[in-house]
């Protein structure tokens, strides 16, 4: 078996690293991230458009072998647990604000695809996780009260998925597929 490339049938000409954007959970479990490359992506996030310019992101990087990764995986739910582990980083992705609101969410999402996109053109691969106890991140890192945990990212380098249980194995060789853009553009006044 080689590794996966599944780059996106689209309906318009897209920039590559949009269109070959995807997120595998058949991540290297040998390959590592440099410092460098870390602060690469934390960068591409920290440029994102934001809100009023408030910049509401917040970032707690685990890379594989240290305590923060480990502690990050500890709060993994459901099959996150089964391939997570393999990726060479986990970002954790919180919010902060007097009152957190749908504005800050949205900003750190820009951060996130700014992250993604920057990570695709480094060659890596990143995976964005909900499936995790956000009440276990704030009480293992003692987050305070004004930080909210909105996702964690899983970042590597993509490797052949034949360690995969045959469930997520099959998931990853699965064509993509999206929406069609009729059923996601919203009708207007006539």
């Amino acid at each position: 078996m080689s590794v996966p490339h599944k780059p996106a049938s689209t309906d318009a000409k897209l920039h590559e690293l949009i269109a070959n954007r995807w997120s595998p959970r058949s991540f290297n479990p040998e390959h590592t991230l440099t410092d460098s490359e870390i602060t690469s992506l934390l960068e591409a996030a920290r440029w994102a458009p934001s809100s009023m310019n408030a910049q509401p992101w917040r970032f707690l990087v685990g890379k594989r072998g240290d305590k923060n990764f480990s502690a990050l995986v500890s709060t993994l739910k459901d099959t996150n647990t089964q391939w997570s582990p393999n990726s060479s980083a986990i970002i954790l992705v919180a919010v902060t604000a007097e009152k957190v609101s749908k504005v800050e969410i949205f900003d750190a999402g820009l951060a996130v695809a700014a992250l993604c996109l920057q990570a695709t053109a480094m060659g890596l691969h990143t995976h964005q996780m909900g499936g995790f106890s956000k009440s276990k991140v704030k009480e293992v890192f003692s987050l305070p009260d004004n930080i909210e945990p909105v996702v964690l990212i899983n970042v590597g380098q993509i490797s052949d998925p034949t360690n995969l249980s045959q469930a997520l194995k099959e998931r990853e060789l699965a064509p993509r597929s999206r929406k069609t853009l009729s059923e996601l553009t919203l009708k207007g006044l006539e």
